[in-house]
């Protein structure tokens, strides 16, 4: 899906944006937040891939601080942003020319052409983010150490407790990162189709499941030997339907 996150402290405005973006494709979907704080709570279990945000002629406006917050979490330094301003704010637009990159500006009132504009432009992404979704099979991960660029292939599996998220590789290698930057369902979004939950805090390789013993309520992973404990009747029902219902199954790889 090709998320996208409204900011617009006025309710019906709000509405209305999220009604025009969901009109561009069934596999949009959108959310709207009214403030700030709220928007950046959203950001730490959901990923987003194009923000639109409201802003108006003073300097020191919410829209213009979100923006800028969002510059500074690593995954989103470069993420679209579609401002939207009013036609008599023209100071808001050098704030934005001087501060910004990767954006687009959206005049209000919008009408009939604009829209057709904004749609469009979703569009254009969402079939960016589609094909590079079809050609991606790693991801890029980042802690105080710097970016790490890491192949689906090379991960065993993922374990998120307390604050960390711990990628363990199959050479044996262990990585942390700071569960700050990515959570649980941000992680799930990111592996893809490749992984499969199988606890709460659990994410594992489909490709290396060796053994699923569903009366024990265990799986092994190559390289493993120690079993990892299933979760409950939502993990399970997910697993059975990767792997199929068989009380036990071997040599999955």
């Amino acid at each position: 899906m090709f998320r996208v996150m409204i900011l617009e402290n006025e309710l019906l405005n709000a509405r209305g944006l999220k009604t025009l973006v969901l009109e561009t494709s069934s596999k949009v979907e959108a959310e709207y937040y009214l403030n700030t704080q709220d928007a950046l709570d959203a950001m730490k279990e959901e990923v987003f891939d194009v923000f639109i945000v409201r802003v108006s002629s003073a300097k020191d406006d919410e829209g213009i601080r979100f923006a800028k917050i969002l510059r500074q979490i690593k995954i989103y330094e470069m993420a679209f942003i579609v401002f939207v301003i009013s036609n008599k704010d023209a100071g808001i637009r050098n704030i934005i020319q001087d501060e910004f990159y990767s954006y687009w500006v959206l005049p209000t009132p919008i009408d009939k052409f604009l829209e057709a504009k904004l749609k469009k432009t979703l569009s254009l992404f969402l079939a960016h983010k589609t094909s590079e979704e079809k050609e991606k099979d790693f991801i890029t991960m980042v802690n105080d150490e710097g970016e790490k660029r890491i192949n689906f292939s090379d991960i065993l599996f993922v374990d998120i407790v307390g604050k960390v998220v711990t990628i363990n590789l199959v050479d044996g290698t262990i990585d942390k990162y700071p569960h700050g930057y990515y959570s649980l369902k941000q992680m799930i979004m990111m592996l893809g189709d490749s992984f499969i939950q199988i606890f709460r805090s659990i994410i594992v390789n489909k490709e290396y499941v060796k053994e699923i013993d569903y009366e024990m309520g265990t799986l092994k992973l190559e390289g493993i030997e120690r079993p990892f404990r299933l979760g409950g009747v939502k993990f399970i029902t997910g697993i059975q339907s990767c792997f199929g219902d068989n009380k036990r199954k071997e040599g999955m790889k």
